[in-house]
């Protein structure tokens, strides 16, 4: 899970990476907590499941900080809409009523329009 974090964490910091390369891992994660949902079809559990709630964590993250650079870019754009998110969202792990999950979201978002309204 610390491993997720820090790749996420990276990936918001990192100026420097191509938009594309994160893009492509974006999908990456995607793709691995879609895959984590056809495989344990059952109920929320947030303690059995960190590390799928830890990648779904690092999406979000990363969505925040780095989704206006993919989007500049139409076949950047295109790829982003069209990774199957909305499976993971809408599964029964339900990610999105994870309250930590959600509390560490709000924070972010908090934060980032703290800063825009400071510009």
């Amino acid at each position: 899970m610390s491993s997720v974090a820090y790749l996420a964490s990276y990936l918001c910091r990192a100026k420097f990476l191509p938009a594309a390369l994160v893009t492509t891992i974006i999908h990456s994660l995607v793709d691995w907590c879609y895959a984590y949902c056809k495989l344990r079809d059952f109920d929320m559990n947030p303690r059995a499941h960190q590390v799928f709630y830890s990648g779904c964590q690092a999406i979000m993250y990363i969505l925040c900080f780095r989704f206006r650079s993919s989007m500049d870019i139409r076949r950047l754009k295109l790829q982003l809409l069209n990774i199957p998110m909305d499976k993971i969202w809408k599964h029964k792990l339900s990610p999105l009523n994870v309250r930590d999950l959600l509390v560490f979201m709000l924070r972010v978002f908090n934060d980032k329009c703290r800063v825009l309204c400071i510009k």
